[in-house]
């Protein structure tokens, strides 16, 4: 994974953390730095600073087991950020794809992407909930406060999931595997076109991963989640027209 940092202000701070989903540190080898102390804090936090117009590309190395979670970076809001997961093919080298993250700055309550698994493809959500901590204290658990919704395209309800997400944890799941309590839900979610609308009490750092998987030829790509639902314009559409009759 490459993360890409370009500022367009003044000089400022730059500090990366590297999470797995259940929000303990990992600890990150990146390509071409040794884990200087300057830069390095507790083995696990990456920090530097970024003058006018520079920009800064790191990239972990790639191991040979896999490893899932997350980056979290503090920084000037004259900052802008990417992160470009790859994969390549283990026998030739060539890179098979490349799909690029920007930074989410700006988290919700209430989202709806689209889902498309017919075929060879299939629809996945990646999401982190955002922590009103320093980042590095450990979370208590949570409660089932994540509602997941899923619709076929004429916006009628197929199945409702409820899931538990602590802050500062991470969570990234194909739509059907999300409802793998509820084995008929499941087996419609692997083959169907839909809407999936998603409500949280806390706020979430959400994108859609679109997957190809050609044999030989796998494509991965991510697209931004829309923000709010046909419910909640429903609902304000019903709102107005009540305030509309009581006048």
């Amino acid at each position: 994974t490459s993360m890409i940092f370009t500022n367009t202000g003044p000089a400022t701070d730059l500090r990366l953390w590297f999470f797995s989903p259940d929000n303990v540190e990992l600890v990150l080898k990146l390509k071409g730095m040794s884990p200087d102390p300057a830069q390095w804090t507790q083995g696990s936090i990456f920090t530097t600073t970024l003058g006018t117009g520079e920009s800064l590309s790191l990239e972990t190395e790639g191991l040979e087991e896999l490893q899932t979670g997350y980056a979290r970076f503090r920084t000037g809001p004259s900052v802008g950020a990417t992160a470009v997961f790859s994969l390549a093919n283990s026998q030739t080298g060539a890179t098979l794809y490349d799909a690029g993250v920007a930074a989410i700055s700006r988290p919700l309550r209430r989202f709806t992407l689209f889902l498309n698994s017919m075929g060879v493809e299939d629809t996945g959500l990646a999401m982190v909930r955002v922590g009103t901590g320093n980042g590095s204290a450990a979370t208590q658990g949570a409660t089932p406060d994540v509602r997941m919704r899923l619709f076929d395209t004429d916006f009628q309800l197929v199945g409702t999931t409820f899931i538990s997400l602590p802050e500062n944890h991470q969570m990234s799941r194909f739509i059907h595997e999300y409802f793998a309590d509820q084995p008929e839900v499941a087996e419609q979610a692997r083959e169907m076109q839909g809407v999936v609308v998603v409500q949280s009490a806390g706020l979430l750092a959400p994108i859609t991963l679109r997957l190809i998987d050609e044999p030989g030829n796998p494509t991965l790509s991510t697209f931004p989640v829309i923000e709010g639902s046909a419910e909640s314009s429903m609902i304000q559409a019903l709102q107005q027209a009540g305030r509309g009759n009581r006048r």
